[in-house]
């Protein structure tokens, strides 16, 4: 674990000032209020922005990261699907053992009075909130990618993806900054998770797993 941290300092430092943000922020306000701030002062222009940007930390963003872990090497991008995979499990479990309303449920006297402005698309109803289940997600893929890339220089772009995809949710009234805090946690922990188990076997670019399509293509 050591070694990962050491390895991607700028990554985890850009998370631990999120982290300790976000729970202080949480200390100040309750649960509600940044989805207010945002959903309170609605733009058009923001929803549409948020709306691409949140599809970033859906399943079409894993197909990508697997493309582009094909050409770093053949493991990483094998045991992708399986990141994705320990997402949604732990996603489901989660929600279901938790059951914290959806914004739009906790706050529905406010938007039928119009206190609230949604957006302009469907927003999630139900008892399935918590934990933020596109946040996990992007964390988990853009902090698996940062860890197995050679070119450390990424891990701060690939950061800012993960947190903004996290931020849309509030912006689009579909989750609260607990939500979105917690889904980010246990997303760099499956990533970190898988990142260890195959660290565990040395790469042997004789073995296929450890070549890559660039590789082959020589």
């Amino acid at each position: 674990m050591r070694k990962v941290i050491e390895g991607n300092k700028l990554y985890f430092f850009l998370f631990l000032i999120w982290v300790v943000t976000a729970a202080v922020l949480l200390t100040m306000y309750g649960r509600g209020y940044y989805v207010l701030l945002f959903a309170l002062e609605r733009s058009e222009l923001l929803d549409d922005i948020a709306q691409i940007v949140t599809r970033l930390g859906e399943e079409l963003a894993f197909v990508v990261g697997l493309v582009i872990l094909l050409f770093v090497r053949y493991r990483y991008a094998l045991i992708l699907p399986l990141v994705g995979g320990s997402v949604f499990l732990l996603s489901f479990t989660l929600k279901r053992f938790f059951g914290h309303p959806r914004p739009k449920v906790l706050f529905w006297r406010q938007i039928d009075s119009g206190g609230i402005i949604l957006p302009d698309f469907y927003v999630n109803v139900g008892w399935n909130s918590f934990p933020s289940g596109h946040t996990m997600s992007a964390f988990a893929l853009y902090t698996f990618i940062a860890l197995v890339l050679s070119n450390k220089q990424w891990g701060p772009f690939l950061f800012l993806i993960a947190f903004a995809v996290g931020l849309t949710r509030i912006m689009l009234t579909q989750h609260f900054l607990m939500d979105v805090l917690a889904g980010s946690i246990l997303g760099v922990f499956i990533a970190i998770t898988f990142y260890l188990i195959q660290d565990k076997r040395p790469i042997d670019p004789s073995k296929w797993y450890d070549q890559t399509l660039f590789s082959k293509r020589n």
